[in-house]
């Protein structure tokens, strides 16, 4: 006798689940009892020995960037960033680790890749800031991608975004869905509606892209909030991808930490797949949300 139609189902969609998180099994699982080993590890095992903050350029308003082949000219405030009239001026430049990141990723073959370089994804990327470099570079391989940062530096990096994306073949004419909107952490419960319509059942199709958004305490609790905010419209599934510069080691375990108490589930991506660069002062992690934590169980 033949087994019913309905558990062959099953299977096949279980066996399709587990090929699409296949490239777990390459990572590296972080729970609370590695958590300080794993930090101090890679204080250790990456360290560099330029200590800078991280800016791609801190002198110029104008860079020019090359990723995957693609020439970009990006603006940024100098002014900006060092006036302090606004609550967060970080964003007013460019760091190092989005171009790194995207370079990365963007390479056939590297265990994120698949992941992330999809028609049918959506990307959300978190702390933008005014660069754009994910939105332009990532953007026009994805079905929709959404930059998001503080309204103050929206104006900037809608510029750059109109600027630096590329100019559709005549031959195949294509409307890239790439938008910024307004996502401040601190308000996050209030701004979720801003993304809600880009967002509502993506679910497994959903990725959030954070590159290098953490400075200091304050802000790891709001992030963290925000994150599990656009998680509940997005769905269960969703994907999460943190990629940071390691300048302070509380600052790192205290993230981690917080993702862990809060019911996310840490992978790290260990040196042997990541590019060269990023080995050389950089971490990448992959998040994904315990469902138990949206159900209440």
């Amino acid at each position: 006798m033949s087994e019913p139609v309905y558990i062959l189902m099953d299977v096949k969609f279980w066996i399709g689940w587990e090929d699409k998180m296949s490239f777990v099994d390459d990572l590296e699982a972080i729970g609370i009892e590695e958590l300080e080993e794993h930090v101090f590890e890679l204080f250790v095992n990456r360290a560099v020995s330029e200590r800078d903050l991280g800016f791609v350029g801190r002198k110029k308003d104008s860079l020019e960037v090359t990723v995957n082949g693609q020439d970009l000219e990006i603006r940024q405030s100098i002014s900006l960033l060092n006036s302090g009239k606004e609550k967060s001026t970080t964003g007013a430049v460019a760091w190092k680790v989005s171009p790194l990141f995207c370079e990365w990723v963007l390479t056939s073959g590297t265990v994120l890749h698949g992941l992330v370089v999809n028609r049918q994804r959506t990307i959300l990327e978190f702390g933008s800031g005014v660069g754009g470099i994910l939105a332009v570079t990532i953007g026009p391989k994805v079905r929709r991608f959404i930059a998001t940062d503080q309204e103050h530096l929206l104006k900037l990096l809608r510029e750059n975004i109109a600027e630096n994306l590329p100019t559709p073949s005549k031959r195949k004419p294509t409307e890239w869905d790439v938008k910024a909107l307004e996502y401040d952490w601190e308000y996050a419960d209030q701004l979720i509606v801003n993304l809600e319509d880009e967002l509502l059942d993506v679910d497994e199709d959903g990725v959030i892209i954070a590159c290098d958004t953490i400075y200091n305490d304050f802000l790891i609790p709001h992030f963290v909030n925000a994150l599990l905010t656009a998680v509940k419209k997005i769905g269960p599934n969703c994907h999460i991808i943190l990629a940071q510069q390691l300048r302070a080691e509380p600052i790192m375990e205290a993230i981690l930490r917080e993702l862990l108490s809060r019911g996310f589930h840490v992978w790290n991506v260990p040196d042997y797949l990541l590019s060269p660069e990023l080995v050389q002062g950089f971490a990448v992690h992959y998040v994904r949300l315990n469902h138990d934590t949206l159900t209440g169980s």
